[in-house]
């Protein structure tokens, strides 16, 4: 006797191909990393950001309890590191051009 399993092709409907096929083609999510002052300081030395800018950042955004000037939680912090040392060092240059 056959084994009726829901593997079997011949068995499975178009719609149940469907979702099988899409829960393959969804990516992985990763697991997200806790900011934390080590993991902050060595992704900015990683990313060779200023360390000053990057200790500022985790001051500010610790005081708020990790969320943007508009009250949402911050979801990706590396994102928001880098966006966050590269105003600065662009603000510095601007003001040193204007002097």
């Amino acid at each position: 006797m056959k084994n009726n399993r829901l593997t079997d092709i011949s068995i499975l409907t178009n719609t149940a191909l469907l979702k099988i096929l899409k829960a393959k083609q969804q990516p992985q999510k990763l697991k997200k990393e806790n900011c934390t002052k080590t993991t902050l300081y060595d992704f900015a030395s990683n990313e060779k950001l200023d360390e000053i800018d990057a200790r500022e950042w985790f001051e500010m955004t610790k005081r708020q309890k990790f969320c943007d000037r508009y009250g949402k939680k911050i979801k990706n912090w590396k994102g928001a590191l880098i966006n966050f040392c590269k105003a600065k060092k662009q603000n510095r240059t601007q003001r040193e051009d204007n002097a």
